[in-house]
């Protein structure tokens, strides 16, 4: 993360194994749940779901502007970079 004039800057690689930032290295695995995870690590929740991120890999997609997990993995990155 960089900051410039008060504007902070987080840059989100999405590989197709790994989500990188700047301090930052999370494979692309996702699971969702309804409920809170009982086990921690990064969950995020988002829209009434709960979603385990980092374990395992999804797989190739050619376009990820179509998928909503890339969606998370991207607010997932922001949040973990802050």
């Amino acid at each position: 993360m960089t900051e410039i004039n008060n504007v902070k800057i987080i840059a989100v690689d999405h590989g197709h194994g790994n989500i990188k930032t700047a301090n930052t290295v999370t494979h692309t695995g996702i699971t969702e749940y309804d409920s809170e995870p009982a086990l921690g690590g990064n969950i995020l929740e988002y829209d009434g779901k709960w979603y385990k991120i980092g374990e395992g890999h999804k797989e190739f997609i050619s376009d990820k502007s179509f998928d909503k997990d890339f969606y998370l993995f991207t607010l997932m990155a922001i949040a973990r970079e802050l």
